[in-house]
């Protein structure tokens, strides 16, 4: 009789083992899931960071461009200075996001021909070299428009694909 109780105790003993074994790695398993869906939800507020921060420059952009067109030179000249700073600033931080590093690299070229073009003239610009800084504006805020576009395209397509 107490060999068939060894016996038991050694059965019972060995599927619990078993069952301790396969419950921890289901717990690894969801462990995993876990960390992985974190670094997701991590990303995904990172980019959603990023496209933000472009808006804001774009605004900025957009402000740059008001000023020129109303003459006011002076300011433009301090928002140029400031957004060049802000775009590389930017291009540094959000690479991973951007589908094209080298257009913001486009668009600080084009911010610093425009703080150029408005303190080489002491606040007295002629309508053509106006002319060529509203182009740049433009084409300033386009760029920084279509990476922020591009950037919450890519969130809304991972959003969709879950």
């Amino acid at each position: 009789m107490s060999h068939w109780i060894g016996l038991a105790f050694y059965i019972v003993t060995g599927i619990a083992s078993i069952s301790g074994a396969f419950l921890s790695w289901k717990a690894w398993k969801a462990g995993i899931s876990a960390r992985d869906a974190a670094r997701e939800a991590k990303r995904a507020v990172r980019s959603a960071n990023a496209a933000e921060a472009l808006k804001e420059l774009n605004q900025s952009a957009s402000e740059l461009l008001d000023f020129i067109q109303n003459d006011r030179m002076q300011a433009a000249a301090i928002r140029a200075r400031d957004l060049f700073s802000q775009v590389g600033a930017s291009r540094m931080r959000w690479r991973r996001f951007l589908e094209d590093d080298d257009a913001l690299g486009t668009a600080q070229e084009r911010v610093r021909k425009i703080s150029l073009g408005l303190t080489a003239n002491d606040g007295q610009i002629e309508q053509e070299v106006k002319q060529k800084l509203l182009t740049y504006c433009h084409a300033t805020i386009k760029i920084l428009s279509d990476e922020s576009s591009k950037i919450i395209a890519n969130i809304e397509q991972l959003e969709e694909k879950k």
